[in-house]
């Protein structure tokens, strides 16, 4: 099978492209660099989003069976600073992705990836949050994911005789090896690990408010269930990709504690407090576990793995 990953240099990307190319499928993905180390069956070619002739390229080369998109800026806390970038890259482009799929590759089947950011805050009484739950996103990115999705949906088949078999996700949030120190799980593991690489017993984190609760899921958990829902999922439909499960950034500390034998103190540091900050975020999978019956991998695994990439990264650093 030939797969065409829209954003597969980045840390959800790398790790789907790794698995399809060890399943035996021709890989190719795109970025305005490459930074991967790509196998044999992996093929960078390189686009941006904002420019359609370079997507066009793309498709004509890949000739994919299946487009995944997950390209786009990523960052809730930059985009309050970045608004005009995030809407131009995340709605417009993907407005020129699924052009170019429409012209070049109507037949393949599609999955466009958003972001739990969609739903905003969500009452603890509404919990876990569904499909269905009313969109109220704060952040631009969360914004500008509602209106790539709501157009990715509108161009599948259900609403069109000649639309695209499209599925859509809400992802909420993975971790794993890869990931960068902007994110919690990353931020933490780093620190941890160069300390330990360093020979130190204690460590002093400064951190926020480590009493709220999150959805996190094993990044590869993640590929799996974005490779099974373009597979089976039902098109024109959204699907959360969840764990169903909240756990205190508290619980993230201690397990990371726990993996690198460090002795960590927490230090709270009030400047890095949010505004309006959720206590819970807690998805329900139950769509996606009709579609996406694996079980699913540990989350201290995952941590495990993410530690060790970043101590042997340090390592090679000092080489």
């Amino acid at each position: 099978m030939r797969i065409l990953i829209f954003g597969g240099t980045g840390f959800c990307g790398s790790h789907l492209a790794q698995l399809c190319a060890e399943q035996g499928n021709q890989v190719f993905v795109t970025g305005r660099k490459d930074r991967l180390r790509l196998l044999d069956s992996i093929s960078f070619l390189k686009v941006d989003v904002n420019d359609p002739k370079t997507i066009e390229e793309a498709l004509i080369k890949a000739r994919p069976d299946h487009v995944y998109h997950l390209a786009g800026f990523a960052s809730v806390g930059k985009s309050f600073q970045n608004q005009e970038e995030v809407y131009r890259t995340n709605v417009l482009g993907t407005f020129h992705v699924l052009s170019g799929i429409k012209k070049y590759s109507p037949k393949a089947r599609v999955l466009v990836v958003g972001s739990a950011e969609e739903y905003g805050p969500v009452p603890s009484d509404d919990l876990p949050i569904k499909e269905s739950t009313l969109l109220r996103p704060l952040s631009p990115y969360g914004v500008s994911r509602v209106a790539s999705t709501l157009m990715s949906l509108r161009e599948s088949n259900c609403h069109h005789a000649d639309g695209l078999q499209l599925v859509a996700t809400r992802t909420f949030n993975l971790t794993g090896p890869g990931q960068s120190d902007s994110y919690v799980c990353s931020d933490f593991a780093k620190q941890m690990a160069g300390a330990s690489l360093e020979g130190k017993r204690e460590l002093v984190l400064r951190v926020g408010n480590v009493s709220v609760k999150r959805d996190f899921s094993s990044v590869i958990d993640g590929m799996r269930a974005y490779q099974s829902l373009i597979e089976k999922g039902q098109s024109g439909c959204v699907y959360n990709v969840c764990s169903g499960e909240s756990v205190a950034i508290s619980e993230i500390i201690q397990m990371l504690a726990d993996i690198s034998g460090l002795k960590v103190h927490i230090e709270i540091d009030n400047k890095r407090f949010r505004n309006l900050e959720v206590k819970e975020v807690r998805g329900d999978p139950t769509a996606l576990l009709k579609v996406c019956s694996q079980k699913t991998g540990s989350l201290k695994s995952s941590l495990t793995k993410l530690f060790q990439s970043w101590r042997d990264l340090f390592g090679q650093n000092k080489c």
